[in-house]
């Protein structure tokens, strides 16, 4: 197991992950031991994974094989789950959003709960941008200030710099702001 544990966190491809797998579970078969139901699960979420992999690479060029085996991802469950679109043109990925939602409302929320959590989550799941509690500039104002605060890879800070995720969302929020000109939408 130690070695399998290895593999993984030296980024092998699912492909060697796999190989290993397979190498273990061979052994194990040549022993009177049956295997184990931890390896066997692993195995069959990796075949899962493999396949997945195949169609997204077809679909997703842009979707590196690292983000799917990275265990941040594999392993957060966001406690909210509401969509990109239309909140943020800085990203299409609802799980990315979602997460940072929920680190937001995690890690920030509770010292300054100057938002009403229910009324926000409740909006911005509908969808609709004339909506009373949430708007594109909130959201990304929002996104911007729990990146830090997240553990994915694309949101880091690293070495006191900022990452360019959080940049990205800051710099969509002040787009926004500028585009109210005026206005009030909060």
């Amino acid at each position: 197991m130690a070695q399998l544990l290895g593999l993984i966190r030296s980024g092998a491809s699912l492909e060697e992950i796999r190989s290993c797998i397979d190498q273990q579970l061979e052994a194990l078969g040549q022993s009177d031991r049956p295997p184990t139901p931890d390896l066997e699960e692993i195995q069959s979420v990796l075949v899962r994974l493999q396949e997945q992999h195949s169609s997204d690479a077809s679909e997703e060029s842009s979707r590196s094989r690292r983000k799917v085996l990275d265990v941040a991802r594999i392993s957060d469950s966001p406690l909210y789950n509401v969509p990109a679109s239309p909140w943020t043109s800085v990203t299409d990925d609802n799980d990315l959003v979602s997460h940072l939602v929920s680190v937001w409302f995690t890690w920030h929320h509770p010292f300054l709960c100057w938002i009403d959590r229910d009324s926000f989550l409740n909006d911005m799941r509908e969808g609709k941008l004339d909506c009373r509690y949430c708007s594109p500039f909130l959201v990304n104002a929002l996104l911007a200030e729990a990146c830090p605060y997240s553990d994915f890879e694309e949101t880091r800070t690293k070495n006191g710099i900022t990452s360019d995720m959080a940049r990205t969302f800051l710099e969509e929020a002040k787009r926004q702001l500028d585009e109210e000109a005026g206005r009030i939408t909060l």
